[in-house]
C-alpha cells in the first residue's frame, strides 16, 4: 500500500474503523514500540469480533449478556447504571457483572466507555469542537474524553479526526 494512503470503509465507521486506522498508523510508524502497539491494537480488534467465541449463541447466559450489551449501546450517550442494565435483563447486578466480564473480557463500565468512544468516532467526522463531541458522547469533559479515547483507540481524538477526514 502506498505510504500515506489510509484505507477507509465509506459505508460504516465506528470503533472498529478507528482501531484499524490506529493499527495501520502504528504499523507504518518507525518507532521501536510501533510493532508492539500495532499488535495490541490488532488484539483489541480481534477480541471485539470474538466476544462470544466458544459460547453457545442460544444459551441463556449469552442471550442475557447480549441483551445487556444491546441495552448499553441503546443508552449511549446517556447515563448508564449497572442496576438499570441488570433490571433490563432480569438478573442481579453482581451476577451480570460476573457474566459480562467472562464473556466480553472487560467490565460493563469498560464496555460502556468503548461504546461512548465508538459513538464519538462518528461525531468526529463532523465539525463540532472536541469539547462538544465529548459532552455529546456522554463524557464528563474533554480531558476525560481524550484520556478514554486515547486509551481505547491509541491515538488522540484530534488526530483521529484528521485521519478520518483525510480518508474522505
Amino acid at each position: 500500500m502506498p505510504s500515506g494512503r489510509v484505507p477507509t470503509n465509506r459505508k460504516r465507521r465506528g470503533l472498529a474503523t478507528a482501531l484499524a486506522l490506529a493499527a495501520y498508523r502504528a504499523f507504518d510508524a518507525e518507532e521501536e514500540t510501533a510493532e508492539l502497539r500495532a499488535q495490541e491494537l490488532c488484539d483489541e480488534f480481534v477480541g471485539r469480533s470474538e466476544a462470544f467465541g466458544g459460547m453457545d449463541e442460544a444459551s441463556t447466559v449469552a442471550t442475557r449478556v447480549r441483551r445487556a450489551a444491546d441495552f448499553v449501546r441503546g443508552q449511549i450517550p446517556g447515563p448508564i447504571r449497572m442496576r438499570d442494565v441488570a433490571r433490563a435483563v432480569g438478573v442481579h447486578p453482581v451476577y451480570l457483572a460476573r457474566l459480562f466480564r467472562r464473556l466480553h473480557g472487560c467490565t460493563l463500565a469498560t464496555y460502556a466507555r468503548r461504546c461512548r468512544v465508538e459513538y464519538a468516532v462518528r461525531l468526529l467526522e463532523g465539525d463540532e469542537p472536541l469539547a462538544a463531541v465529548a459532552l455529546s458522547s456522554g463524557f464528563f469533559d474533554q480531558s476525560h474524553f481524550t484520556r478514554a479515547f486515547q486509551r481505547i483507540v491509541g491515538t488522540p481524538p484530534a488526530e483521529m479526526r484528521r485521519l478520518l477526514r483525510r480518508g474522505r
